[in-house]
């Protein structure tokens, strides 16, 4: 039956839009759910699209003509238009980001291409600034800029009633205090398979220049009560990993301990909590609160970007260093939260010797990640205005990603990149702990050790950039060499250290190499490896902090 909305009355509220409405076209008849196609492509299958949970849950009577697809980047456009046709929708809003973009914009060609009629909606970062080519686009019937689950559902009422609409439309935030939260729309597999995205806040106070939370005017905070009363309807269902998107968890204590309490009063094994934090803002009562959780149980990714004064002040990074060094110890040493930290590589200012100084002084501080970013010039953040001063140059292609800098030339950020791939490989996935520590101990500088092998990895692997690894069987066997070669470490300290990683940490046969060396396996006589006994306790938690998790105990001797 078809959706009937009578007139609306000379009160009701009109769109913002930017530029001119439109002749007011005929009205929109709605009668079955696939009229209007809410889809987006997500980086991975783990992902979900909060986004468009949002829109959808705001959608009031509309619901019922509205459905959410969900494909992935991988996916083939041809294959997704075919389906898409098959639904016959009058519309289908597309949420944009930096990963899809491309793939978006390709369908998109190709659904039009077949069909005409239908109408194109576009919202999502990657539309909500620098938007002139797309308004040019005349694939594209509609932009929606910044959060959009307000002006998402006055145009569809517009054009129910027949009334004026515009190309593009910009930001209205939505109330949050009586906006309909989406946690009803995870449904029975995402709990079990997929990342349960929630969020506490919207909003940054801070004005870093290479991010768009920092065109935020304030943080709005959403009503505890209705937070909590989804949360444990969440719960109910099943749900124990929640990955908060709040910008700054920690801005208010009051707020962030209430959410660490209501957790901590529900925890069980499988709970796993993640978090952004600032890592100088973190008050006597918060500590208690982090404190009590179990190892691993709580995750937070902190974002140090930089440690150099110079470069912290280019970009309007406010951070006070001496707490920030205080309260990594306080986590690293005193809690089982699991950290992950980030820094930024090709920043205002930035040389190389800066990063790496930065780079020394973060693994110094303990954290169990360090995630090696490279600029990117997210359209519509404040980085764009010292292009000129630095000489940024970034790639015009997504990513995005800075290509030189007056500071740092292409050749080295290029040299970064691999480190960074090599890092994330030998040291963030957490598959060699022990190795690793061995390899890292007692050099001035990490940094510099770390360049010298990934040079030994690039020559032995030629074409392992930019595919994602190597080979893990090759790489145990390149670190070992190499282990041996540029540390004190003797061949049966460091095999231990291997055979450790591979068989306890990560769970896996022993490495190839080890049965072709006969001198290597003559040493496994003399080698004892330990036991683990609560492997079971983390088997829910994902990988990475299962890995460290194990570790840990075996280090304590628990």
């Amino acid at each position: 039956m078809a959706l009937q909305i009578p007139p609306a009355s000379a009160s009701s509220k009109q769109l913002v839009t930017l530029g001119h409405a439109t002749q007011a076209p005929a009205p929109l008849v709605l009668s079955q759910k696939s009229d209007i196609i809410l889809l987006t492509f997500n980086a991975k299958y783990h992902h979900t699209a909060f986004g468009l949970r949002y829109l959808y849950a705001n959608l009031g009577p509309y619901q019922n003509f509205a459905r959410i697809e969900e494909r992935t980047i991988h996916d083939d456009p041809a294959l997704v238009v075919e389906w898409l046709l098959s639904q016959s929708p009058k519309m289908v809003g597309f949420s944009v980001y930096i990963w899809n973009r491309e793939i978006t914009l390709k369908t998109i060609n190709l659904l039009k291409r077949l069909s005409p009629d239908i109408s194109i909606l576009v919202g999502g970062p990657e539309v909500s600034y620098e938007y002139e080519a797309l308004e040019q686009n005349i694939n594209i019937n509609h932009i929606f800029c910044g959060e959009g689950e307000q002006s998402f559902f006055d145009f569809i009422d517009a054009r129910v009633k027949g009334h004026p609409v515009s190309k593009i439309y910009s930001e209205i935030k939505p109330d949050i205090a009586t906006m309909r939260l989406p946690y009803a729309l995870y449904d029975a597999r995402d709990i079990e398979q997929r990342a349960i995205y929630v969020e506490a806040s919207r909003g940054c106070p801070y004005e870093c220049s290479f991010c768009l939370s920092s065109l935020e005017e304030k943080v709005r905070n959403i009503p505890l009560q209705d937070f909590f009363e989804e949360m444990q309807k969440l719960y109910d269902r099943g749900a124990r990993q929640f990955k908060f998107i709040d910008r700054t968890f920690n801005l208010k204590p009051s707020i962030s301990t209430a959410i660490l309490d209501f957790f901590f009063e529900r925890y069980t094994d499988d709970m796993f909590l993640h978090f952004e934090v600032v890592p100088d803002r973190l008050p006597d009562k918060l500590k208690e609160r982090i404190a009590r959780f179990p190892k691993a149980a709580l995750q937070f990714e902190i974002g140090i970007q930089s440690l150099t004064l110079h470069v912290m002040s280019a970009i309007h990074r406010r951070q006070n260093l001496d707490k920030t060094r205080t309260n990594f110890g306080y986590l690293t040493k005193e809690t089982g939260a699991y950290i992950h930290a980030d820094l930024i590589a090709g920043l205002p200012g930035q040389t190389i010797e800066d990063f790496e100084r930065s780079f020394n002084q973060l693994y110094g501080m303990g954290p169990h990640e360090i995630q090696m970013g490279i600029l990117k010039r997210l359209k519509g953040s404040p980085i764009i205005k010292l292009s000129d001063e630095f000489d940024l140059r970034f790639d015009p292609s997504p990513p995005y990603s800075i290509l030189s800098s007056s500071t740092m030339s292409f050749s080295v950020l290029q040299k970064v990149k691999r480190m960074a791939k090599t890092w994330d490989q030998i040291v963030n996935q957490q598959q060699f702990p022990n190795t690793t520590r061995l390899l890292f101990k007692d050099t001035i500088s990490p940094f510099q050790r770390l360049k010298r092998f990934d040079d030994v990895l690039h020559q032995k692997v030629p074409d392992a950039y930019p595919r994602h690894s190597v080979n893990l069987q090759k790489l145990a066997e390149i670190l070992f060499d190499f282990t041996c070669e540029v540390t004190p470490h003797n061949s049966l300290t460091v095999l231990k250290a291997l055979m450790t990683d591979f068989r306890v940490i990560v769970d896996r046969p022993q490495p190839k190499f080890i049965g072709q060396r006969p001198e290597l396996v003559d040493m496994l006589s003399h080698i004892n490896l330990p036991e683990v006994h609560n492997r079971e306790r983390y088997r829910h938690i994902p990988d990475r902090q299962r890995r460290w998790a194990i570790d840990q105990d075996l280090t304590n001797n628990v």
